[in-house]
């Protein structure tokens, strides 16, 4: 009969222990959970930076990549929406110019202008393009007949003069040579003959290109710089204000615009 309430006591004793290894348990998955759900919350912000960079690098990729066609097409002949901006002269103009951005547009418009088989028509560049000649249907320069010629005309003057001196009109023994060395001839035949080509082949462009010019006919500034330019002169058989705008823009240039020189 002692024993019963030891025994009493004890079972007691066990309920409460494993009423708190409960509650330890219990408080600890807890916490484990709290830990876990802060852990994500801390985690969750990178992976939305992430997520916010990888689209704000996708919108800019976009972006660049419509800048990049836009940039190719203005550079390339690419097709321009709406109407070609037209700016009329003030009064008769003396021509119709058409403005591009790249030397594969002025090619391509030089090409068709050569078909229509215009008369005074000029390309106007920054700097020489391969491929232009072809385009415009020009035929081989006759300024190196200019040049031969003018060579010929400063060798058969350097020879003659020291012919005559020479072997005609005032022979002299000098070294026992003969009188006619030829030879000794060679080096101012030879700097004659440069210096007549150079000088003539120099006149003569000048008087062909129409220079030099006191009141020189400018289109526009910066075609020296970075404009291309068509121009039909309205002295041209086939020009007509309606017919050459209607033709000038079907080759889709920047601007179209008529010019009067003395404006």
């Amino acid at each position: 009969m002692a024993d019963k309430p030891d025994d009493k006591l004890n079972k007691d004793a066990e309920a409460a222990a494993e009423v708190e290894e409960t509650e330890q348990a219990e408080a600890s998955a807890g916490s484990g959970d709290a830990d876990q759900a802060e852990a994500s919350d801390q985690g969750d912000p990178p992976e939305d930076n992430d997520a916010d960079g990888d689209d704000s690098g996708d919108e800019e990729a976009e972006e660049d990549g419509d800048e990049g066609h836009h940039h190719a097409d203005a550079h390339h002949g690419g097709h321009r929406s709406g109407p070609v901006p037209f700016k009329a002269a003030n009064g008769p103009a003396d021509g119709m110019a058409a403005f591009f951005v790249h030397p594969g547009e002025i090619l391509d418009a030089a090409a068709r202008a050569r078909d229509k088989r215009f008369v005074h028509w000029d390309v106007l560049t920054p700097f020489p393009i391969h491929g232009m000649d072809d385009a415009m249907g020009l035929s081989r320069s006759w300024m190196p007949w200019v040049t031969f010629a003018a060579a010929m005309m400063g060798l058969t003057t350097a020879l003659t003069i020291q012919t005559w001196t020479m072997f005609v009109d005032w022979q002299i023994v000098i070294g026992g040579k003969p009188f006619f060395p030829w030879p000794s001839f060679m080096p101012v035949t030879f700097e004659l003959s440069v210096l007549f080509a150079g000088i003539i082949t120099a006149l003569t462009m000048f008087l062909a290109c129409g220079l030099p010019s006191l009141k020189p006919k400018i289109i526009d500034w910066r075609i020296t710089r970075d404009r291309f330019v068509l121009w039909i002169d309205a002295k041209d058989p086939q020009y007509d204000p309606d017919k050459i705008r209607e033709f000038l823009e079907g080759l889709e240039p920047l601007e179209i615009r008529e010019v009067r020189f003395d404006a």
